[in-house]
C-alpha cells in the first residue's frame, strides 16, 4: 500500500500529523524484549508492523528466534524491512495487510505494533483477535505495547498473562505528548 508520510526518516515516521513510530520508543521496547527473554523461549515469532525496525532488531538480539515473520503494509517501509532482513537469518519479510496474509505456520510469540491507517470496524476487531488466537501455538503469547500507565483492555478470545508497569525514559506518544510510563502486556489463549 502506498502511504504518503508527512515525514519519514531514521528517527520518526509521521502520517496525517500523527506519530506512527519514534526512535524515543526504543528504550521501552528494549524493556519488553528483555522481560520476555528472561521468562520465555520463542522459536517462531510473528511481528506485525515494522516501522523503524526497532522491535525487529530487539527481537533478533534478545529472543533470537529460528523463524521471524515480519508483516508490513507500507511499500516504503517494506523496502527498509527487506534491507534489514539481509542482515539476519530466519527472517521472512512480507508486504501485506497482516489480516489478509496467507500464513503457513503458527507462532510462539505474536508481537503486534501496527499503526491503524484507518479506523477498524467492530467486525475487523473481532476478525483480528480470532486470527491472533488461531495463529498462536498452544502456550503461545500475544504481546502488545501499552503506552502510558492506564489499565490494560480485556481482549476477545485471549486472557491476560503478564501485566508489568514500568517507568521508562520519556518517549513521544502518537499525538506528540511525552510519556514515561508503559506496560508490558502478554496474553494467551484460554
Amino acid at each position: 500500500m502506498k502511504i504518503n508520510f508527512d515525514k519519514k526518516d531514521n528517527d520518526i515516521i509521521i502520517w496525517n500529523n500523527q506519530i506512527v513510530m519514534s526512535r524515543s520508543e526504543e528504550n521501552y521496547f528494549s524493556e519488553i524484549f528483555k522481560f520476555l527473554s528472561s521468562k520465555y523461549k520463542f522459536n517462531s515469532v510473528l511481528e506485525i508492523g515494522y516501522g523503524l525496525g526497532i522491535s525487529a532488531k530487539l527481537i533478533q538480539n534478545y529472543l533470537n528466534p529460528q523463524h521471524h515473520t515480519i508483516v508490513e503494509i507500507s511499500d516504503e517501509i517494506f523496502e527498509d524491512l527487506e534491507n534489514f532482513s539481509l542482515s539476519y537469518s530466519g527472517i521472512e519479510p512480507c508486504l501485506s495487510d497482516w489480516l489478509e496474509y496467507d500464513y503457513k505456520t503458527k507462532f510462539d510469540l505474536i508481537f503486534c505494533d501496527p499503526f491503524d491507517y484507518a479506523t477498524p470496524s467492530l467486525e475487523m476487531v473481532e476478525k483480528k483477535f480470532q486470527l491472533i488466537r488461531y495463529l498462536l501455538k498452544e502456550n503461545g503469547l500475544y504481546c502488545i505495547p501499552h503506552f502510558g500507565d492506564g489499565e490494560p483492555k480485556t481482549l476477545p478470545f485471549l486472557q491476560l498473562r503478564d501485566n508489568v508497569l514500568l517507568e521508562v525514559e520519556p518517549y513521544i506518544l502518537w499525538n506528540g505528548e511525552v510519556c514515561n510510563f508503559a506496560r508490558i502486556l502478554t496474553y494467551t489463549k484460554y
